[in-house]
């Protein structure tokens, strides 16, 4: 990472903010099940909150995407990156 302790803070706080997307991306992925199993919700209800899930689980995928493209430009690396 960058030397600057402002800089690395920022770079954390950018890294865990990807990592909490990602987190809450990963736990909707059975709620259209969740949702189409409840007894007392219309149908005509339960696909439009599926739709609103799966529109959800792609705006989460979006973010993660561009926090990481933040934290790479910032000079953040995984330890999988070239160094």
């Amino acid at each position: 990472m960058i030397g600057n302790p402002h800089t690395e803070q920022v770079l954390l706080e950018l890294r865990d903010a990807s990592e909490a997307a990602g987190r809450s991306f990963d736990r909707l992925i059975n709620f259209p099940e969740f949702i189409g199993g409840l007894t007392d919700v219309a149908d005509e209800d339960k696909e439009l909150a599926v739709q609103y899930v799966a529109l959800a689980r792609e705006a989460l995928a979006r973010v993660r995407n561009q926090l990481d493209a933040a934290y790479h430009q910032l000079g953040g690396y995984t330890p999988s990156d070239p160094q």
